[in-house]
């Protein structure tokens, strides 16, 4: 061998030992950072898996052998789905297959199996395990048993539950304030009436209660001095605002809870919401007011007179048409105002009303000055005050006697005019299917003459006919792509629409067909991406560290940078510098498990309240050991982290939560009693005692069967509610001490203390005034509601007199416009606001000539002008009325659409009343189902094929799609009956379809 081809050899040589020294070190530093990752696994309290792509175990730490009762043996190979119970195995194989697909699963809580068969609360994430070439070869899954935490939270409950239970389910709002007027705590029915959705959020909120929620600042003031003056306050009715800036009426009970030295503390007591009393002081007034206004703003006469036929009311219209004073009228007798066979039919029509029939009759109304009017009366027989009555409108038909002369010519009839229509459009029997009629597009189209096309059917034109012929049995108004054949055979692509019609009594599909062939283009391209996979340190969800004994950080993981709020591990890591000073509320505790690791090594569960980086504090539970050199001096702490402070808290709350009620119980204006399941009381609070005028010791020596009428049926009903759902309300009847019995709300619930056992907490409040309030109340409305309904009833009569077509049309509408308005969750009120808007919605429509109402062929340009002025006409009528609701409103808008299209106003969309919208379609799905003098009915199908069609652009959405499933799931009839079937007016009839 020469000397430089040795050279050569030695050279190489040396390289290959450099190589192989450098080999060497990365094997070392890959064994060290494997052997860190196997010791902070297997000194997690977390259970940690890896799981093969095939779902085979194929590591297991010693946290998840404690947690499963499983060996390592006993685990590995073992499927992964076993560890779930058997309901739950098809979620855990939906998770193993999204993190197969790459998408990690942080914090799932789910319920996990032990080899015993004990199933346990658990909280999992899940992570995709990639080789080097960034290829998925299995996935992590990291497990919390949170048994513990729910144990905590569900002793918590249980220990709150004592006093909590009978504050959280008070009827009546309970609250304690300072007394400069900030809130110190407010029970959920307090929040509920105010409108806040937690305390928390009312607390942050209302810092001056003054200010924030009495209407009328001056009226806190006012509070304020009664309650210093007399250390308390009773029934202090006051008008607040609510969190919408609503208002409402409530009447507030409270007292001043003073120190030793007499200085206010506090204030605390109960309120509770009168809105609904005052609202019906003031629709007593409210009915009133709307019998007159309806009755003086009808266009015709009104009239109420008694069985010996003295008029006992009417309206200034007939003062004005008669030409006689009141004076006058007020000795007149209704015969007075006919002759001849006139007079006669009037007679016998009033007889007819008085033996209880409703009567309609036309004749001659002689005025003052002899010169006779035509009219047509209608007449209903009511009881007031327990005597017979005859109620009646006369309306003047002069106009409709000229028109019905003018009226005789014929009209002519307009064809559709679609011969223009770039669209195929084509006539087809909906029976056979047969062509009846094509314009000339659609012979353009498909290259037939006339005649030819008319001896086919549609199936005969489609290239799919199976498909076309389910489409026309299936009413489906649009095809987006069907292939059709023209005559020469070729094929192409058409996008249809049809609608379905009833043209002189048959049945007919009116389709349009459009050439969509160059529309018809694949363009779906599909592009998919490669997510950034995160490892088991990553995505663990308890916070892992590496820290130096002087108190740095080498290495945190994401979950303890989230712990102690950084943005990031990089800037935890580079902004502590000083653990003990900067993250420690106590630098001791830094101390102290330093000296522990020094003796021991390793410590589990060391407990300490740290810093966040916002200052905000946070407990936290440490597993830490030691990492030793190999001459035994200590390189560093590694450990485990646990977010404890939840735990923490609701120790701290489980200490507090008794005290916290017991001052609201002993002062609390409602009745308070603890007893047990058999009915024996346990305690008892002032308010009780008081009510009963019995002691508390009376109280537990008789017992709830000594205190409560037990023959009640409702009290048996209330226990059976009690057994099933844990919670009951009813009305009951107590008895006092003196023997007394009296009425009162009892809301009883179910609870188990804190050593297990089931007790119940009953709030009762005393109803006896509330009671004979009712009754007043509940009689005169129902004298002045007698009246009102009156009144409408006979508009309602004259209206079906003058257009027969259309009887009861206003009722069904009504019916189906309540059932929309509940069935989209409306309150109660909103559905009795668009049942009775409904009930009158076509009221304008007394102005309109009945000719034009009962008119058989389709109404002139002029005539649809004159319909079209009914909404605004019975606005008119309504508006003048204050009430409570927007009914004049929503008359007025019910024939508007989304679109503009409506009238009178051609409001659209955000413009338009939800009421109106719900009357809307209502009214639309009712007229179409019904038979018009101008056509037959189109039948419920094409009324919502209607609607169907146009949701959207005509009509609301969710209106829509309430409609639909109240005829094509629950089976709505109109005519059904129905036991709620209360409108606030009744039922009148209308003339629709324009």
């Amino acid at each position: 061998m020469k000397k430089s081809e040795l050279i050569n050899e030695i050279e190489r040589l040396r390289d290959e030992v450099t190589n192989l020294r450098q080999s060497s070190l990365k094997r070392d530093n890959l064994y060290q950072r494997n052997s860190l990752l196997a010791s902070m696994v297997e000194s997690s309290e977390s259970a940690i898996l890896g799981v093969s792509v095939s779902g085979l175990i194929v590591s297991w730490n010693k946290a998840a052998a404690r947690m499963f009762g499983y060996s390592s043996d006993e685990a590995f190979g073992r499927h992964v789905s076993t560890l779930a119970p058997p309901d739950r195995r098809q979620e855990s194989q939906s998770l193993r297959e999204k993190v197969l697909s790459g998408q990690p699963v942080p914090n799932f809580h789910t319920v996990r199996l032990r080899k015993n068969g004990t199933v346990f609360p658990a909280i999992v994430s899940l992570s995709p395990i990639l080789n080097r070439k960034r290829q998925i070869v299995g996935m992590s899954e990291i497990m919390q048993d949170t048994t513990v935490l729910k144990d905590m939270k569900a002793a918590l409950l249980r220990a709150e539950l004592k006093y909590r239970s009978i504050f959280e389910n008070a009827v009546e709002g309970v609250f304690q304030t300072t007394g400069d007027g900030r809130p110190l705590m407010a029970n959920p029915a307090c929040l509920r009436m105010l409108g806040y959705s937690s305390e928390k959020e009312f607390m942050t909120e209302v810092s001056d209660i003054g200010a924030q929620l009495y209407a009328e600042p001056g009226d806190r003031e006012r509070f304020e001095r009664l309650v210093e003056e007399y250390g308390m306050v009773d029934n202090f009715e006051v008008r607040v605002t609510r969190k919408d800036k609503t208002h409402i009426w409530v009447s507030l009970s409270a007292r001043a809870v003073k120190d030793t030295r007499g200085r206010t503390v506090f204030y605390e007591g109960t309120v509770e919401d009168i809105t609904k009393r005052k609202l019906a002081e003031k629709n007593l007034i409210l009915e009133k007011r709307i019998s007159d206004s309806i009755i003086e703003s009808l266009p015709g006469i009104f009239y109420l007179f008694d069985a010996e036929l003295n008029y006992v009311r009417w309206n200034m219209n007939l003062e004005g048409v008669s030409g006689y004073s009141s004076e006058e009228l007020s000795r007149m007798k209704p015969f007075d105002f006919f002759r001849g066979e006139g007079r006669e039919r009037v007679e016998e029509r009033i007889r007819e009303c008085f033996e209880g029939n409703e009567v309609t009759v036309e004749a001659e109304l002689i005025l003052k000055d002899g010169s006779p009017v035509p009219y047509v009366f209608t007449g209903k027989r009511i009881v007031l005050d327990d005597k017979i009555h005859l109620l009646g409108v006369g309306l003047d038909i002069s106009e409709r006697k000229r028109t019905e002369l003018a009226m005789a010519e014929s009209e002519e009839k307009y064809r559709q005019l679609f011969e223009l229509e770039s669209d195929a459009i084509y006539l087809a029997d909906n029976e056979t299917g047969r062509i009846l009629d094509a314009n000339s597009s659609a012979l353009s189209l498909y290259g037939y003459s006339k005649e030819e096309l008319l001896q086919r059917r549609i199936v005969d034109l489609s290239a799919e006919p199976e498909e076309t012929a389910r489409s026309i049995e299936l009413k489906e108004p649009a095809v987006p792509l069907r292939y059709h054949r023209k005559q020469d055979g070729t094929m192409f692509a058409a996008e249809i629409r049809s609608t379905y019609a009833v043209l002189n009594g048959r049945g007919c599909i009116i389709a349009a067909a459009r050439d969509i062939t160059e529309r018809v283009k694949a363009q779906a391209e599909l592009r998919r991406s490669e997510e950034a996979y995160r490892s088991i340190y990553d995505n663990a969800m308890v916070g892992i560290f590496q820290s130096l004994p002087e108190g740095r950080y080498l290495r945190v993981n994401p979950a303890l940078a989230r712990i102690l709020g950084f943005d990031s591990p990089e800037e935890m890591i580079n902004t502590v510098t000083s653990i003990g000073k900067q993250l420690y509320v106590n630098p001791q505790d830094r101390e102290s498990y330093k000296k522990l690791l020094e003796t021991t090594d390793r410590i589990t569960g060391f407990e300490a309240q740290l810093y966040r980086k916002n200052g905000s504090r946070v407990w936290i539970s440490m597993n830490v050991q030691v990492v030793r050199r190999e001459n035994g001096t200590v390189a560093c702490y590694e450990g485990i982290v646990e977010d404890i402070t939840e735990r923490k808290k609701a120790e701290t709350a489980l200490r507090e939560s008794e005290e916290r009620y017991r001052s609201l119980f002993e002062h609390s204006r409602d009745a308070i009693f603890l007893t047990m399941p058999d009915g024996s009381i346990l305690d008892a609070n002032r308010a009780a005692c008081e009510m009963l005028g019995r002691s508390v010791d009376d109280l537990r020596s008789i017992g709830h069967d000594g205190v409560v009428d037990t023959s009640a049926p409702r009290l048996h009903a209330g226990l059976e509610d009690r057994a099933m759902t844990g919670r009951a309300s009813s009305e009951l009847t107590m008895i006092r001490a003196s023997g007394e019995r009296f009425p009162v709300d009892l809301t009883s619930t179910v609870f188990t203390d804190s050593d297990g056992q089931q007790k119940a907490s009953l709030i009762v409040r005393d109803i006896s005034a509330r009671k004979a309030m009712e009754e007043e109340r509940k009689a005169t409305t129902e004298k002045l509601r007698r009246s009102l309904a009156a009144t409408i009833e006979v508009i309602s009569i004259m209206l079906e007199t003058r257009d027969p077509y259309t009887a009861g049309h206003q009722r069904r509408v009504s019916k189906l416009a309540r059932f929309i308005a509940r069935g989209m969750g409306l309150p109660g009120d909103a559905v009795d606001a668009v049942g009775m808007a409904a009930n009158i919605h076509d009221i304008g429509k007394i102005s309109v000539p009945a000719e034009m109402l009962a008119k058989p062929t389709s109404l002139s340009d002029v005539e649809m002008e004159f319909i079209r002025m009914h909404p605004r006409t019975g606005y008119d009528i309504l508006k003048v009325a204050d009430l409570p609701y927007p009914i004049a409103e929503a008359v007025l808008q019910h024939h508007e659409r989304l679109d503009g299209s409506g009238y009178p106003q051609g409001l659209r969309n955000g413009e338009i009343l939800l009421e109106a919208q719900i009357m809307a379609v209502a009214d639309v799905v009712e007229a179409m189902a019904s038979h018009r003098p101008y056509r037959s009915a189109f039948g419920i199908g094409s009324a919502l094929d209607e609607i169907e069609r146009n949701k959207g652009s005509l009509y609301h959405p969710d209106v829509v799609a309430t409609c639909l499933a109240l005829f094509r799931e629950k089976g709505f009839l109109f005519d059904a009956e129905e036991e709620d079937e209360h409108p606030l007016l009744p039922p009148a009839r209308d003339h629709i379809g324009v």
